[in-house]
C-alpha cells in the first residue's frame, strides 16, 4: 500500500525524473554546492566538535544543530537506499528499500522547514537590529534565548500550516482529477517562498550601513551573536540575489521554468548551512574567548 501517493512513491519519482527536461541543470548547480557544503562541514567538525565546552549560547545554534542532524540522517538513509537498491536483485531486499524510502522524504521535508525557519528568523532579527541601531531610544529588541525561541515556534507553526494546507489541497484535486490546478498550487507555493526571499533581501540590504560603520543613534553595542546573524543575513541574501540574473538568463534561453523554480528553492538547503558555518569560523572563536572571560 502506498501511504504517500501523488508522486512520492519510489516508482513515481523514478518515472518523473526520467521525464524531466533540462534535468542536467540540477547537477550543474547542486553538485558544487553539495561538495562545498561537505568540505566546510568536515572542517567545521574538525575545528569545533572536539571542543564542545566552548560552544557559545547563540539562540540560533540549536536550530542549526537540528537541521544538521536531519541532514546527517538524510544522507545516511540515501546511502543505505542506494546500497540496498544495488544488492536487492541478489538478496531480494527491495521491501527494505520501500520501508526506508518514506523516512528519507520526511527528513528532507524537515530540512526544508528548518531552512525556511532559519531564513525568516535571521531576516526578522536583522531588521530589528537595524531599527535598534539607528533608534534614539534604548534597545527593546535583544537576541535572547526566550524571545528567539518564541519567534521560532511561531514561524514554524506558520510554515508547517502553509505546507499542510497546500498538501491537503493537492490531495483533494488529485482525487477529483483536476490536474490542471496543480500549477495553481505550485504558484502559491513559489509565491510564498518569494515573499521569504524579499524579506531576506531587504534585511540584507539594510545591514550594509551597519557593516560599513554608519554612526548609530542608540548606545547599544553589537555583540558577537548579532554580528553572526548580520553576516549570515548579508551572505545568504546577496548569494541568492546574485543567482537571480543567472536563472533569468536560463529562463530566456528556454530552460524548463519548473526546473528553475525548484532550483531556486533547493539551493537554500545548501547555501544556508554553508554561510552559517562560515560565520562560526569568523565569530565563534571570539565567542568562546568572551565566554571564558
Amino acid at each position: 500500500m502506498n501511504f504517500f501517493p501523488y508522486g512520492f512513491s519510489k516508482e513515481e519519482v523514478y518515472k518523473q525524473l526520467v521525464e524531466v527536461e533540462d534535468i542536467i541543470y540540477f547537477a550543474i548547480f547542486l553538485i558544487p554546492l553539495i561538495l562545498c557544503n561537505a568540505v566546510i562541514r568536515l572542517v567545521h567538525y574538525l575545528i569545533f566538535e572536539d571542543n564542545k565546552k566552548q560552544r557559545d549560547s547563540n539562540s540560533l545554534f540549536p536550530l542549526f544543530v537540528q537541521s544538521t542532524q536531519f541532514s546527517h540522517r538524510l544522507m545516511t538513509l540515501i546511502h543505505i537506499i542506494f546500497f540496498l537498491h544495488n544488492i536487492c536483485h541478489i538478496f531480494h531486499m527491495e521491501w527494505l528499500v520501500d520501508v526506508l524510502w518514506y523516512p528519507m522524504w520526511i527528513n528532507a521535508y524537515l530540512i526544508k522547514v528548518y531552512t525556511e525557519i532559519y531564513i525568516v528568523v535571521i531576516s526578522l532579527l536583522s531588521v530589528s537590529r537595524y531599527f535598534v541601531h539607528f533608534s534614539l531610544a534604548l534597545p527593546s529588541v535583544e537576541l535572547t534565548q526566550k524571545s528567539v525561541t518564541s519567534e521560532i515556534r511561531w514561524i514554524a507553526g506558520l510554515i508547517i500550516s502553509k505546507d499542510l494546507v497546500l498538501f491537503l489541497w493537492l490531495i483533494v484535486i488529485m482525487e477529483l482529477k483536476k490536474f490542471h490546478q496543480i500549477h495553481t498550487i505550485l504558484d502559491y507555493y513559489y509565491g510564498i517562498h518569494l515573499n521569504y526571499q524579499f524579506l531576506l533581501y531587504i534585511a540584507a540590504i539594510i545591514q550594509l550601513p551597519i557593516i560599513s560603520g554608519a554612526k548609530k543613534s542608540s548606545d547599544s553595542e553589537i555583540n558577537y551573536l548579532e554580528k553572526m546573524v548580520c553576516f549570515q543575513t548579508v551572505g545568504i541574501g546577496f548569494i541568492k540575489m546574485s543567482m537571480i540574473p543567472i536563472f533569468l538568463t536560463l529562463l530566456f534561453k528556454g530552460v524548463n521554468d519548473t526546473v528553475i523554480s525548484v532550483l531556486f528553492v533547493m539551493v537554500d538547503l545548501f547555501i544556508v548551512p554553508i554561510v552559517a558555518q562560515i560565520s562560526e569560523f569568523l565569530y565563534r572563536p571570539r565567542a568562546a574567548v568572551a565566554t571564558q572571560a
